[in-house]
């Protein structure tokens, strides 16, 4: 019988991650997918901490501000009452300037803090298309609702993208880096339109990992593209992969990215959170008690592996004691 999806294994990455490496995530909502999965099995993530970011120029501008902590007064604006930053998206705003201001440093001092740990930095660009504010020529990366009026949209070249690579690479140069392009289509700009903007970032990423040895290449995009190619795998937007999605580019993710003894932790840690999220209808009742002791007696045996304070907390709250 003929197979029903297409043979792809992707290639194991040289570089493995480690539990005590930290993990920052910038670019799409597709990065929270994943930074999620990495939160749930005990990394220390930080998670598109200036909100969601499509394009790979502002993604890097960001990390060089935060580099030179600079928080950029000038790009501050005043929208219908709220302060926003055209470096961020709009998750960070606030009623006063001064206060939206301190939460950029906060986020840079945070950020900055982060890449001096020599972390694995993960960059899920979502679009190569950009718009730059007509009055200023300089690139958004966010438009905030602003009327479109004041924007200029244009596509990326690859040059200026590796050119801006090199140097945010040059300011953290022992970080590894896994870019991944984001699967999630950008339907705004059109379907033709996506499909442009995929492929300035495909050859961009592939230009960026074969200069640098830290820096990889995971194929999230081909994965659903060319093997989860139908519609039962996304949202109902027929946008965003769901969560049977994103558990089967994470099975690949975790075979290439982690090493043995990490994937053995993982699957331990299943168990761990399978009782974790268990809803017992009878809670006091002896069965449950004794479910309650196994867990945390296995639980006790990954102590030694990653902070369990907060599972033991939980699960010694439910104990008649």
């Amino acid at each position: 019988m003929a197979p029903f999806q297409l043979s792809f294994d992707p290639v194991p990455l040289p570089a493995k991650l480690l539990h005590s490496q930290e993990v920052l995530l910038m670019g799409s909502c597709f990065s929270a997918s994943i930074g999620q999965k990495l939160q749930d099995y005990k990394w220390k993530t930080y998670i598109n901490p200036y909100g969601t970011i499509y394009n790979p120029l502002s993604i890097f501008e960001l990390i060089q501000a935060a580099m030179s902590s600079s928080s950029r007064v000038e790009r501050i604006f005043e929208w219908k009452g709220i302060h926003y930053s055209w470096d961020t998206h709009s998750a960070l705003s606030d009623p006063s300037k001064d206060q939206l201001l301190e939460q950029i440093r906060t986020v840079h001092a945070t950020v900055r803090e982060c890449l001096k740990q020599q972390p694995w930095i993960v960059i899920t660009p979502g679009t190569a298309w950009v718009y730059e504010l007509v009055e200023t020529g300089r690139l958004v990366a966010n438009c905030h609702g602003y009327p479109q009026k004041h924007f200029r949209k244009r596509l990326l070249i690859p040059e200026e993208i590796t050119a801006a690579f090199e140097q945010v690479h040059a300011l953290v140069p022992d970080a590894n880096w896994l870019m991944t392009v984001s699967p999630v289509r950008h339907i705004r700009d059109g379907l033709v339109e996506n499909n442009q903007s995929k492929a300035v970032l495909i050859q961009t990423v592939h230009d960026i990992v074969g200069r640098y040895d830290n820096c990889f290449y995971f194929p999230s995009y081909e994965i659903v593209m060319d093997q989860l190619r139908d519609y039962r795998f996304y949202t109902e937007d027929l946008v965003h992969p769901n969560p049977l999605a994103i558990d089967y580019i994470w099975e690949h993710l975790g075979s290439c990215w982690l090493d043995e003894e990490t994937q053995a932790f993982i699957t331990e840690w299943q168990a761990v959170l399978r009782a974790l999220r268990h809803k017992a209808r009878h809670p006091g009742a002896e069965s449950h008690q004794k479910f309650l002791h196994a867990t945390i007696l296995r639980l006790k045996r990954l102590g030694n592996k990653v902070d369990i304070t907060n599972e033991l907390t939980q699960l010694r709250a439910q104990l008649n004691e």
